[in-house]
């Protein structure tokens, strides 16, 4: 499928970015915070996405509440558009914008103006200059009451534009990243590309966010996953038993004592053998085994049943 992102652009000299630094870095520590967080429920599923329904469904999995931060992603509506045409109809919703801010004192002053000559009115009910003077402010007060209400209309249908066309060009763009043979999809190298989307292509945004340091909101968990990954092995285990195995043996390795998440998943061993051994492979999705067994350890942690608490006191490595 064609994208509008075959190629990167280069900015003029001088000419500013339609993202600057600040809000661009801000973005892409924000949704690596997301996509740490929650990669044992999403990796495997972007990793094979082929589709926008594909994506939409992989990032479903996000928790609710942090859906604000990738809703261009989800969004079903979608049309057609590029970045720079996102960006100058961004910047036509900046300009209404503007204009509506100007009209609002405008208004709030004819309101004014309006109601101090309908008091004049009241006392010289037959002036005909006050009667004259009341029309015209009247005409005043409804012409800029009409033109408030038209830029909030226009601006109501630009920026409805703007998420449909927004939501193509961020999952336009998520599509192109996954299937590049340039990147390792993981969920800084995904935060970092997805950053500037929609405003610049997924290359330009990848290259500036690459020379920034990432602040990680999730890390551990995503420690979890690759350590898990890591024990696996390669060819993935056919059996409950035989993943158990190996995961053991991985663990009790002294050299990956330096690595954060093994104490920790020593520590939980009972939380981590159990989710191992409720999660069989799947010949369809070989690869998924180590998302699925990784997901199923984060949920059984995050809600300790009584007997998980006594068994973590006894089971460990």
């Amino acid at each position: 499928m064609s994208t509008p992102f075959a190629s990167s652009r280069t900015l003029r000299p001088g000419r500013p970015s339609p993202i600057p630094d600040v809000r661009l870095f801000h973005r892409r520590n924000t949704l690596l915070c997301t996509f740490e967080y929650c990669w044992a429920y999403i990796g495997w599923e972007l990793r094979t996405a082929t589709s926008f329904p594909e994506i939409r469904k992989a990032l479903s999995a996000v928790p609710t509440e942090w859906h604000g931060d990738i809703e261009l992603f989800l969004c079903e509506q979608i049309q057609p558009s590029t970045p720079e045409e996102i960006n100058r109809k961004r910047r036509a919703v900046e300009r209404l914008s503007q204009h509506r801010r100007d009209t609002i004192p405008e208004l709030k002053s004819a309101a004014e103006r309006l109601e101090r000559v309908r008091g004049a009115l009241q006392d010289n009910p037959n002036d005909p200059g006050l009667i004259a003077l009341c029309r015209e402010r009247g005409n005043t007060h409804t012409s800029l009451s009409r033109m408030l209400e038209t830029l909030n209309e226009e601006i109501e249908k630009i920026s409805e534009q703007l998420r449909q066309h927004g939501a193509y060009v961020a999952q336009s763009a998520l599509l192109a990243f996954i299937s590049s043979p340039r990147y390792t999809l993981t969920p800084l190298s995904t935060a970092n590309a997805m950053a500037g989307v929609p405003f610049i292509a997924w290359r330009t945004s990848a290259d500036r966010c690459e020379k920034e340091p990432a602040s990680h909101g999730y890390q551990f968990r995503y420690e979890n996953f690759l350590e898990i990954e890591r024990a696996l092995g390669l060819p993935l285990p056919l059996t409950p038993e035989e993943a158990t195995d190996r995961v053991k043996a991985y663990l009790l390795l002294g050299r990956h004592q330096k690595n954060q998440a093994v104490p920790e998943l020593r520590e939980k061993w009972h939380l981590l053998r159990c989710a191992i051994a409720s999660t069989p492979p799947d010949g369809r999705n070989v690869g998924s085994l180590p998302y699925r067994i990784c997901a199923e350890y984060q949920r059984r942690s995050s809600s300790l049943s009584p007997r998980d608490q006594v068994m973590l006191e006894e089971e460990r490595l």
